[in-house]
């Protein structure tokens, strides 16, 4: 599922090493967004902080405090990690940098898959809320795209699947099929641009 948007966001605009790459690329296959979509009824920044917490046995107890909590209040849904909208914002801003500095460069975008995860109490209220962000923005960007809900959504049911016990992580196998969905379309796309 990755981590949500924004951070992609401040990774594109603080890491060099990315900018450096995209001079030299092919294509870009934009896959994350899925992280937008759980339930994050704690903030993240409150959860992000927990390892500052001095002393250790009181971060302990926080931690242990948020792990109990977190699944629990995510079955309620919402509040999401990014709402849709501000997705769409971060994909915009992700895709426009992109374009800036190689408007010729293909990319892909794959739509968020779906979790299986007790971290999140088993709840996916928001996806259709940010596959259909992403998809907009993919659409009228005329971006390719590949959907993985399906995939996940199969592997985590398949008890033959040896998926992450986390819920979230895929196995092997799910990750072959992915790439078997992802490597025609960057062929289609690299044809299109080539």
């Amino acid at each position: 599922i990755g981590w949500t948007s924004r951070d992609v966001w401040w990774a594109l605009t603080q890491d060099p090493n990315i900018w450096a790459a995209i001079p030299d690329a092919e294509v870009v296959v934009l896959a994350f967004g899925g992280m937008d979509s759980l339930p994050s009824p704690l903030p993240t920044a409150f959860r992000e902080q927990i390892r500052y917490i001095r002393p250790n046995w009181l971060r302990q107890r926080v931690r242990d405090g948020y792990q109990w909590v977190q699944p629990r209040a995510s079955k309620l849904g919402r509040p999401l990690a990014l709402p849709g909208s501000v997705t769409a914002e971060y994909w915009d801003k992700i895709g426009s940098s992109i374009r800036q500095l190689r408007p010729d460069l293909p990319i892909v975008v794959c739509l968020p898959p779906t979790h299986a995860s007790p971290y999140y109490g088993y709840v996916h209220k928001g996806r259709m809320e940010t596959t259909n962000a992403i998809a907009d923005y993919a659409r009228a960007n005329s971006f390719p795209t590949v959907d993985f809900f399906p995939t996940t959504r199969d592997a985590f049911a398949d008890p033959d699947q040896q998926m992450n016990p986390d819920g979230i992580h895929w196995g092997f196998q799910c990750h072959r099929d992915l790439a078997a969905l992802v490597t025609p379309v960057v062929a289609e796309a690299l044809t299109v641009t080539g």
